[in-house]
């Protein structure tokens, strides 16, 4: 899996929707809709920016690289998933 592109790290991730949008810069976003991250004093949205859908890709996985991610946060169908790449 180390020689995967960050995007098709994050789109092996059935069932999850991957949000792209531009930020105010031009800068393209990605983040997995309604993610968040635990810390210590309460939950974080991440996203990844860079100038092309690929550099975003790369810095959101480095942003959860490692992190436990939770989808529908306080909800029924809450969801916890160990990121490994």
């Amino acid at each position: 899996m180390l020689n995967k592109k960050a995007s098709d790290k994050l789109l092996m991730l059935s069932g999850r929707q991957l949000v792209v949008s531009k930020d105010w810069e031009g800068n393209v976003c990605v983040h997995y809709d309604y993610c968040d991250v635990p810390y210590s004093c309460g939950y974080s949205t991440l996203c990844g920016r860079g100038r092309t859908f690929e550099e975003a890709c790369e810095e959101y996985c480095d942003n959860i690289s490692g992190k436990t991610i939770v989808f529908n946060l306080g909800c029924s169908d809450e969801k916890r998933v160990q990121v490994l790449f």
